[in-house]
């Protein structure tokens, strides 16, 4: 039997479990593979549940653009909540500056994902 693989939705809702706030109130969008089809599934959910009257949108503070124009795209209009701010401190030191850090190529990685990520949605019209 295949397991179900581990999904960003599962964190969010023991995260929100943990702050109190019940199962009765928490709607789940597990299906999609991206950023466009969870866009597209929340649609179908929303249209399906006439009485919600506000939707908010978590994701990472990198990813944001991307994710409110996929979901400006299909007519909703979700609250954004960033999260996962990325940030450093900086220094004054000519080695900060002149030798890269452990992290380094990670932040260049996911900087160079978003933009192609962004441009090509924006040139496929999902944002």
């Amino acid at each position: 039997m295949l397991k179900k693989a581990h999904t960003e939705a599962a964190d969010l809702i023991t995260l929100l479990h943990l702050a109190g706030v019940p199962d009765s109130v928490i709607i789940k969008e597990d299906r999609s593979r991206n950023t466009r089809e969870n866009a597209l599934f929340t649609k179908q959910i929303v249209a399906a549940r006439p009485e919600l009257d506000t939707l908010v949108l978590v994701t990472s503070a990198f990813h944001q653009r991307r994710a409110l124009g996929c979901f400006h795209k299909v007519g909703l209009h979700p609250l954004p909540f960033p999260a996962g701010f990325r940030s450093t401190d900086r220094a004054l030191t000519p080695d900060y500056w002149l030798v890269p850090g452990a992290d380094t190529l990670g932040g260049w990685s996911l900087l160079l994902h978003e933009i192609t990520g962004y441009l090509i949605y924006k040139a496929l019209g999902y944002c």
